[in-house]
């Protein structure tokens, strides 16, 4: 049998020496205690002012269904559009097609242009009999005159004349599922960090960016009703921006002055339960960082900030007019294209809605059985109902 070998050890490597005095450098890196505050900084903390706003003046309700309906009823049609020439002596008044429709036999209506009254008492088809120059002297009407109806005279003993009223309008949306998921594996999950436990500080983090989903789809979600790719019911709920059609201010790039801005208003704040219509009230201005400029720049002295608002805790500006109050809250989601944008909104006609039962939760273990770790959502299934369109405005692409 062969002879083993001596055994010789191996010499361990010489330490480092330090000359002169110990110091930051020529010490050990890992024997450094970190100074590191013992918290997440979150840079969004929170980005969702038009949940908060819904929600904090209790404009929210559940609906059990995922397509939700509402009613809504225009005012009477007052207006009606001459069609052709007519002379101070034509008892015929042509009006645009399906202007007729509106007419009643005894209304009053006066040209505007003219200031002359006429005296309806008869209607056929888009065609008026009518008594000229009711209080006054008759005037040569234009094509495209607008002639408004200002009340109805009977003669005594009369019958009741024309019935007219307006149809109500079916307005919808539709539910949307949201979800969020995220999850850590069973080491992470007991590491030990700056900071806190890695699974307090992501459950917050993926609470904002659940929100900010919210929120995105509220005001830029686009319905859509379909079959997924499981054979399931798919939905997709319309945001803000679809339900607005009447008050849309494009800026095609510009900057608006502060003459502009109160002329818009003069407008947007007109309809809804806090338009000047019903007495005028408070809309709020939902406003991309851009549009805070820019309003700041010509209105500087007539906004008076408060630090927070106590009823739902945001930032807010208020902006005193002659058509209202308007209360100016940073959005902090428009940015890139949307960074143009801005939403005017009768938040008496904004509904937060969820359905029943399926308001925002926390769902935790939601991971297979034979994972090593915890994994959870949050869940949303919601929508929004936007009321009296008229009663809101967009503005958009304004410089940036």
């Amino acid at each position: 049998m062969a002879t083993a070998p001596s055994f010789v050890p191996i010499d361990r490597a010489l330490p480092t020496t330090v000359a002169g005095q110990r110091n930051f450098i020529n010490t050990l890196t890992q024997r450094v205690i970190a100074d590191v505050r013992d918290e997440i900084i979150f840079w969004e903390p929170e980005a969702a002012p038009l949940q908060v706003l819904t929600r904090g003046i209790k404009e929210t309700h559940t609906v059990s269904q995922y397509s939700f309906d509402w009613i809504e009823k225009d005012p009477y049609p007052r207006e009606v559009t001459v069609s052709g020439s007519q002379t101070s002596g034509d008892v015929s008044i042509e009006l645009a097609a399906g202007h007729g429709g509106r007419v009643g036999k005894y209304w009053v209506y006066k040209n505007r242009r003219t200031r002359e009254n006429v005296w309806v008492s008869a209607i056929t088809t888009d065609t008026l009999t009518v008594t000229r120059g009711i209080g006054g002297g008759a005037a040569a009407m234009l094509d495209g005159d607008i002639l408004e109806f200002i009340g109805a005279a009977y003669e005594s003993g009369a019958s009741k004349g024309d019935l007219r009223s307006t149809k109500e309008n079916r307005e919808y949306n539709l539910c949307q599922i949201i979800r969020t998921a995220y999850g850590w594996d069973g080491r992470q999950m007991n590491t030990g960090l700056y900071g806190g436990k890695d699974t307090a500080t992501e459950r917050r983090s993926q609470a904002i960016e659940h929100k900010k989903s919210i929120e995105l789809a509220m005001f830029f979600g686009g319905k859509h009703d379909t079959t997924g790719p499981n054979g399931n019911k798919l939905t997709f709920m319309d945001g803000v921006e679809r339900f607005i059609r009447s008050n849309v201010w494009d800026l095609n790039g510009g900057e608006p002055t502060d003459r502009q801005f109160v002329e818009f208003m003069e407008t947007a704040m007109r309809w809804g339960k806090s338009g000047v219509v019903n007495g005028g009230g408070t809309k709020w201005l939902f406003a991309s960082p851009r549009w805070m400029t820019i309003i700041e720049g010509f209105a500087r002295d007539k906004i008076q900030y408060r630090p927070s608002d106590q009823t739902v805790g945001l930032s807010v500006g208020t902006y005193q007019t002659v058509h209202g109050t308007l209360k100016i809250v940073r959005e902090p989601i428009f940015n890139g294209e949307h960074g143009s944008y801005a939403f005017l909104l009768d938040m008496k006609h904004i509904k937060y809605v969820s359905h029943e039962g399926r308001d925002t939760q926390l769902i935790k273990n939601i991971q297979a059985n034979d994972v090593d770790g915890s994994e959870e959502e949050y869940k949303t299934d919601c929508s929004i109902e936007v009321q009296v369109e008229g009663a809101h405005a967009l503005l958009k692409n304004c410089a940036i």
